[in-house]
């Protein structure tokens, strides 16, 4: 009997297309070693740290990001994949590269129902907590946490509303253009031929396209309810964890460090509050913003959260009324930013230019470099320690 393995929307809409929309681009295994080493070092990880360690990753996907950790030489690392295509990719991958495989282990499973006889140095799992599109975020987080060794540290990845406005913005565009496209294949290979060229104002962008563009525009789990950076440190908080690294890297104080070590919970409130007063910073990737008033972040954050939860539902119903009420939502987020981002301001002008014709311009869209070149920062990659 197969197992019962659900972990939200996210898996169930894989498991649906018999997908697995997460491979990385290792053509230069190099140059993808050193992507991944990067990041581990933007987060106060070196990659020696590996070297000799318990390892787990959680829903590693079609496993080329294991690939770089099992070249590290750790103790061993146990992957925990719920998709059999992601498991199938993993078992495939691993066999062109056997001095790696003699470190891993792979499991079908669910992180809920994953047991084990021992906990981990390193427990790492990204691209899942933010939009999985689980019931309940937090049940999902303490499954995964309570694999980790007192002192040991947990990567996840939050996704922060201004940080996906972009994204959800073309995701309307797509919608607006392939509704009355009922093929799935037909409909991927609309937004891919849409929104591919926006994707080369990214240098580093190592994902494919196509991967992307189902990942982010198509699958129902990214415009469901995100668990943000401040919700999943309030999550870790509970649960004895601290923050100790972030990629982007955002968190600064000049605390000294015996009064640091006077506050309670130090590492976690310094976090809230860098994130609070550069909370703007995440909805454009290119450039870096003077920090601002926390209240007006705030705003920022509930706008755009009212943006992305009210086209999840406008996908689901066509309501005219809710199509009117969102472009108004934009407007006024348009404005407010006109004066701090004249960059977004500018694409927000032509989101709602294209969005009131009559029939939206696939070319006009593609030919874009305004709102063509904006992202924003998506997914924030947090390394937390369990323990004083």
């Amino acid at each position: 009997m197969e197992k019962k393995i659900e972990t939200g929307k996210m898996l169930a809409f894989y498991k649906e297309k018999n997908i697995a929309p997460v491979s990385q681009n290792i053509t230069d295994l190099s140059k993808h070693f050193h992507r991944r080493s990067t990041l581990y070092k933007q987060m106060g990880i070196s990659p020696s740290d590996f070297s000799g360690k318990k390892v787990i990753e959680i829903g590693p996907g079609t496993g080329q990001n294991s690939l770089h950790i099992a070249s590290l030489k750790p103790a061993m690392i146990t992957l925990v994949e719920p998709n059999p295509i992601g498991v199938k990719g993993i078992t495939e991958l691993f066999d062109k590269y056997p001095s790696e495989q003699k470190y891993v282990s792979l499991e079908y499973s669910s992180i809920e129902e994953f047991s084990s006889e021992f906990k981990y140095d390193f427990v790492l799992c990204e691209g899942l907590i933010g939009a999985s599109g689980h019931p309940d975020p937090a049940q999902l987080v303490s499954s995964i946490t309570k694999h980790v060794s007192p002192g040991g540290t947990i990567v996840l990845t939050s996704i922060d509303y201004p940080a996906y406005l972009a994204e959800m913005l073309r995701r309307l565009i797509g919608h607006e253009m392939t509704r009355d496209i009922k093929d799935f294949e037909s409909k991927v290979d609309l937004i891919c031929d849409v929104f591919e060229p926006h994707l080369r104002f990214l240098p580093g962008m190592s994902r494919n396209s196509r991967d992307w563009a189902i990942d982010n525009l198509i699958n129902p789990a990214s415009v469901s309810h995100l668990v943000t950076f401040p919700g999943l440190v309030e999550i870790l908080s509970d649960l004895g964890f601290s923050v100790s690294g972030t990629s982007p890297r955002f968190i600064a104080d000049w605390a000294w460090y015996k009064d640091a070590a006077l506050e309670l919970d130090f590492f976690n409130r310094s976090a809230l509050r860098s994130y609070w007063v550069n909370a703007h910073g995440f909805i454009d990737y290119k450039n870096t913003y003077a920090p601002r008033s926390e209240e007006s972040n705030k705003q920022l954050e509930g706008m755009c959260k009212k943006i992305h939860l009210a086209i999840s539902v406008y996908e689901v119903s066509n309501d005219q009324t809710l199509r009117s009420s969102i472009l108004d939502d934009i407007v006024e987020l348009s404005e407010s930013l006109k004066r701090d981002m004249p960059f977004v301001y500018d694409a927000l002008k032509e989101v709602l230019l294209w969005i009131s014709e009559t029939s939206i311009d696939p070319d006009k869209i593609k030919k874009s470099t305004g709102f063509g070149s904006w992202f924003g920062r998506s997914q924030t990659y947090v390394a937390f320690t369990l323990g004083k």
